[in-house]
């Protein structure tokens, strides 16, 4: 039986700031498992529309996305949103496609530490970050893409420190980063890959330090470092690869 009027009717309550109306959406997603897309899709809508509970709608999301028998196989379009700091720490993406692209991100901080990645794609393609903190620390890849194809990072701080990347891909291909890092402190690269193919590096650095590359890749092919520098200090490389063409700039070994 459909319960497409009950959704409607909650979507209504939502619209008009009734207390509860995201989470009572997000209960009617669990008892209605051949509806959960279509709850979680306007949970999305109203996030990405900054309805009057977008925040509720966004806490709603983010526990669920904690759960291991939670929504992330689902797709999500966030498209533009307004997303508060630390939403989706500790969240579980198992599958589907969830969408960033052009999001805002408040208190300049993108928070996924501790997050597992076990499918689907995390899109951030053309998003600009200006300043703050895009905090992966901890988060386990094993599966799946987390894409900044084009993204630019100005003055930020981009850390995937003690990740784990065992499948999958973190791709910046195409990305420009001026006058900030990506961290990669204590990094375990044991299968699939991190991608800067035609990346642009504009007084920016690289910093894969005490890492163990062992089975997975680098990929600098065609990144222009400029001024910049990718740094490779205390790095072990075991079965694995980092890919180079001889892009301008330097290149730090650590030794």
């Amino acid at each position: 039986m459909t319960r497409r009027p009950e959704l409607a009717r909650l979507r209504q309550r939502l619209a008009e700031d009734e207390p509860g109306a995201a989470l009572s959406i997000a209960e009617l997603a669990d008892a209605w498992p051949i509806g959960r897309q279509r709850c979680v899709d306007a949970l999305c809508a109203h996030v990405r529309e900054g309805g009057p509970q977008a925040g509720e709608a966004l806490a709603v999301l983010g526990d669920r996305l904690r759960r291991d028998d939670g929504w992330g196989g689902f797709d999500m379009d966030l498209t533009g949103a307004l997303i508060p700091a630390r939403t989706f720490r500790g969240a579980h993406f198992t599958g589907g496609r969830f969408v960033l692209r052009g999001a805002t991100f408040t208190q300049q901080h993108v928070g996924f530490a501790d997050a597992v990645f076990a499918g689907g794609q995390v899109d951030f393609t053309g998003t600009a970050f200006e300043g703050g903190l895009v905090d992966f620390t901890g988060a386990v890849f094993d599966g799946g893409r987390l894409d900044f194809t084009g993204a630019t990072f100005t003055g930020a701080t981009v850390d995937f420190s003690l990740t784990v990347v065992s499948a999958g891909a973190l791709d910046f291909t195409r990305a420009s980063l001026a006058h900030g890092k990506l961290v990669f402190y204590g990094m375990r690269c044991l299968g699939g890959g991190v991608t800067f193919t035609a990346a642009r590096l504009v007084g920016a650095y690289v910093l894969f330090i005490g890492a163990l590359i062992a089975g997975g890749r680098i990929d600098l092919r065609r990144a222009d470092l400029a001024d910049g520098m990718v740094e490779f200090a205390g790095t072990r490389l075991a079965s694995g690869s980092v890919l180079r063409d001889g892009p301008p700039g330097a290149v730090g070994t650590g030794r």
